[in-house]
């Protein structure tokens, strides 16, 4: 069985789990004839991805005017919102019911934010239920470290990057479930793959689900590590929606983090959409993506607090 022990036992499983505490994309490496502004230069289409700050630095996604969405694991201390080098002041954190520390079950937030923020568009939100984007290309982006697959993350935090994976399973499927130990089943995965089998994590046993060792043209993972980073798929030409929130990354036994092999999850936000749509009182703000049921009430339970 797979174990998802902190890092310091790392040496000990052949999977440990790495808790995000700010975001960035690692790279492939210069072998692949691409560098770090190719990630940087990608990661500038996404404007609505900033930088949230205050009890840990973790990235964040604005999919209102006033809300941002990211991930729960940052705690109620984060305060700040950057976006294109303008601060935000958070006035109210939302919480779903459900989150689990440990398994990161239901790692998402809102926050909603002082002011509307200007002169840059929300990203929509993909339909309740949706997982359309499994086995598909998708996009991570966030700000913070950033590194190769050879070298993992490190370097300093606060500049925009993305880049590609592949979405290849839900965390809820079975195998999953058997040979990963206390993960939840509220997420999804991505390897970091560099074209050969050994690095093809999710191709090898136990896995085995078919995943190509071949890399996206800018393959991507996070690094130390994306907490809140959005997972944005691209469902017609030029139409992005948010499919994912960074969560965690597993780390193969003998990598260090954002290295070739490891592991990238990230929160479903399918699972959340009707509850994002039901905690955002503006009406005909919410970007298209959401189903109609999301006018209507919600099972999930939510937590509110206000910051002074």
């Amino acid at each position: 069985m797979l174990l998802a022990f902190p890092r310091l036992y790392a040496l000990l499983a052949c999977l440990v789990i790495l808790p995000f505490c700010a975001s960035g994309i690692v790279r492939l490496d210069s072998s692949f004839d691409v560098d770090d502004a190719d990630y940087i230069n990608f990661g500038n289409q996404f404007e609505a991805v900033g930088q949230v700050s205050g009890g840990a630095l973790g990235s964040g996604v604005l999919v209102a005017p006033t809300y941002v969405l990211t991930a729960r694991h940052l705690n109620l201390n984060s305060d700040t919102f950057t976006i294109n080098g303008q601060d935000y002041t958070v006035a109210e954190i939302i919480q779903p019911g459900g989150y689990n520390s440990t398994t990161r079950a239901n790692d998402i937030m809102l926050l909603r934010l002082n002011q509307a923020v200007a002169g840059v568009t929300p990203m929509s939100i993909i339909s309740q239920g949706d997982t359309s984007y499994i086995g598909q290309e998708v996009i991570f982006a966030g700000t913070g470290q950033t590194g190769t697959g050879i070298t993992g993350d490190g370097g300093a935090y606060g500049t925009r990057r993305a880049g590609t994976n592949v979405a290849d399973v839900l965390s809820s499927n079975p195998t999953v479930q058997t040979f990963i130990s206390n993960y939840n089943e509220t997420s999804f995965l991505a390897d970091f793959d560099n074209n050969t089998s050994g690095e093809n994590t999710l191709n090898n046993a136990p896995f085995l689900f078919g995943s190509s060792q071949v890399p996206t043209s800018l393959e991507g993972s996070v690094g130390q590590g994306d907490s809140g980073g959005a997972a944005i798929y691209e469902i017609s030409p030029g139409n992005y929606t948010i499919v994912g929130i960074g969560s965690t990354e597993f780390i193969l036994s003998g990598n260090d983090g954002g290295q070739y092999g490891n592991l990238s999850s990230y929160t479903r936000v399918d699972l959340f959409s009707d509850w994002i749509a039901a905690n955002i009182p503006e009406p005909g703000q919410v970007p298209l993506g959401l189903g109609a049921a999301a006018l209507g009430l919600t099972l999930i339970t939510r937590r509110r607090l206000r910051l002074s």
